[in-house]
């Protein structure tokens, strides 16, 4: 496949990729010169909002664990005070959920994961051990006390599947490490895979379909790929066949199959899949591999990853099940280890991940399968090795590491690429703990402040500055028509209406609904037809607006006329 190479020049403006140049080598080479020489351009207003309140000074918080519910981050940090516990933030308010662990030890609250309306994870309140907790912000529980005593159960693995929430846990120490499963009001072991006090171990867990699949062992058998659908348990295939394992990791869905690496000892590490009832190798890429594909991403009908078949080093591969294909040899005298650092992150039509051709250093680059190219050469002098990329609001933020070995928070929409600075130069950007509202709550770390976070507002919130107004005569037969007023935003605000009857007159538009309002069913335009049904009452228009990656915005209008 055809390679294109593209040098994103970092100059005193914000770098635009739609001005790429096939340079010759010697303008190239002077251009690389400038661009070290060149000062880079913050974006615009966009300054993150560094937060030293749970524990101010330099030793800091360090906020780990990190998880998203609602409007909240979830972490786990310490204050000097209560050891590490459970807290949250929204950006603006910075709070202690609960302490679990009364005194200055702390529960090391940690594994958090988001399920339904939950943040699941496991926790140590003096006692027990480390158990099932979970929070909702307002009531913090323990689950279940799995393993009775001050030992613990230690469950991880949190995965959400058809109503309850999986994961591994050591029980009592009879029947050793196995498969459990809650819904957060029972708790309940699935499977004693490896009876008796063996341990199972399940762990990658991955839903397809109406089943749950995962790597475990039985005893008899080594780590092997099983599923379950919470009444029946099984072993999918012995693919290594005996006591040997196969070690299956990185399962990830492609249609109807699940595509994950394994070993066979007889074609080496290569790309497997099932659909449940056909449990087949892909391809042998190649009999003498030297490596196990990694990065397995699903991406426009295809699975991409990276890999060594032993002849152009650890270059970047695809699969779609009929066809596995080198997709570029990005480095011709070595390996360019794609996405080693950043994994392969999707954005619009194309897949981003760090990469080397060799020339260049550690750099981001992409691909759309039939054109790969360097993206952004952000460190012309060396390697600006891209890390932690996350996608939100139609941007991936990443950081990357200068030759003063100082970390930077960068972000691209893929046509613009551009630094975000921090008030204070001292700060290092770690990575994204998490997005909510518009914001992002960022891992940061200064001397002034140790370990903290960071919030940063990319989206704006709708906002009204004229609000709605309804046009036309409220009369039986007439057609209102909603003006949803003046609205500004960020990104630009979609908008929603409801039609609402009323019994009394709003002489004003409210942010609010009122129970004297009813909503008309199905009227949901921007115009409304009045109806029999409306006779006697006020008419009243419901806009909502909504900047994508924000919470809704509402207005509700001032009323019409009575229909007569």
């Amino acid at each position: 496949m055809r390679r294109i190479k593209t040098l994103a020049l970092i100059a005193t403006e914000t770098v635009d990729l739609k001005r790429r140049h096939q340079l010759p080598l010697l303008p190239l080479l002077l251009a690389l010169l400038l661009a070290a020489a060149a000062p880079v351009r913050a974006a615009g207003a966009l300054v993150p909002t560094v937060v030293d309140a749970i524990r101010p000074g330099a030793t800091g918080s360090t906020p780990i664990y990190a998880a998203t519910l609602g409007a909240w981050v979830y972490f786990s940090a310490q204050d000097g005070i209560h050891g590490s516990e459970l807290w949250r933030t929204n950006g603006e308010t910075t709070e202690l959920v609960e302490d679990i662990r009364v005194g200055g030890t702390g529960s090391t609250a940690q594994d958090l994961v988001a399920v339904g309306d939950w943040i699941f994870f496991r926790a140590d309140e003096g006692s027990d051990g480390q158990e099932l907790w979970r929070t909702n912000g307002t009531i913090t529980e323990q689950v279940k006390d799995i393993r009775v005593g001050a030992t613990g159960s230690a469950p991880w693995g949190f995965t959400q599947f058809g109503g309850w929430v999986y994961f591994s846990a050591a029980a009592d120490g009879v029947q050793g490490r196995e498969l459990w499963r809650t819904n957060g009001i029972e708790t309940e072991l699935v499977e004693d895979i490896n009876p008796g006090a063996g341990n199972s171990s399940p762990e990658e867990f991955q839903p397809l379909g109406s089943w749950l699949y995962f790597e475990a062992t039985d005893g008899f058998y080594g780590r092997e790929l099983w599923r379950t659908n919470g009444t029946i348990t099984a072993l999918v295939k012995d693919i290594n066949g005996g006591p040997e394992s196969s070690y299956i990791y990185e399962m990830t869905p492609l249609g109807d199959w699940l595509y994950f690496a394994a070993d066979d000892t007889v074609d080496g590490c290569e790309i497997w899949r099932t659909n449940g009832l056909t449990t087949a190798l892909v391809v042998n890429t190649s009999p003498d591999a030297v490596s196990c594909p990694t990065g397995l991403t699903a991406f426009n009908g295809w699975i991409y990853y990276s890999f060594t078949d032993g002849f152009s080093g650890g270059e970047l591969w695809r699969t779609n099940g009929t066809t596995t294909e080198l997709v570029e040899d990005i480095n011709l005298t070595g390996s360019s280890a794609p996405g080693n650092s950043t994994g392969f992150v999707p954005l619009g039509d194309w897949l981003y991940f760090d990469a080397t051709d060799g020339t260049t250093g550690r750099e981001l680059w992409r691909t759309n399968g039939a054109r790969t190219e360097l993206f952004a050469d952000l460190n012309p002098v060396g390697s600006s090795h891209p890390y932690y990329i996350s996608s939100y609001g139609g941007w991936l933020y990443f950081r990357i590491t200068t030759s003063a070995g100082r970390d930077q928070l960068w972000r691209t929409n893929g046509s613009v690429t551009e630094q975000i600075s921090f008030a204070d130069s001292t700060v290092d950007f770690g990575y994204v703990m998490g997005q909510t509202n518009g914001r992002l709550i960022l891992s940061v770390t200064s001397p002034a402040t140790g370990d903290e976070f960071a919030w940063l507002t990319v989206m704006e919130r709708a906002v009204a500055n004229v609000k709605p107004t309804i046009a036309g005569p409220a009369k039986v037969g007439k057609t209102l028509t909603a003006t949803k007023g003046t609205w500004s935003g960020t990104p630009t605000p979609s908008f929603r209406y409801q039609w609402y009857a009323c019994t009394s007159a709003l002489s004003a538009p409210r942010s609010t609904l009122i129970s004297s309002c009813s909503a008309i069913a199905g009227a949901t335009k921007s115009t409304f037809k009045v109806t029999r049904g409306q006779k006697g009452r006020y008419i009243a228009v419901l806009v909502t607006g909504t900047s994508s990656g924000t919470l809704p915005t509402k207005w509700l209008s001032k009323t019409t006329t009575k229909v007569p």
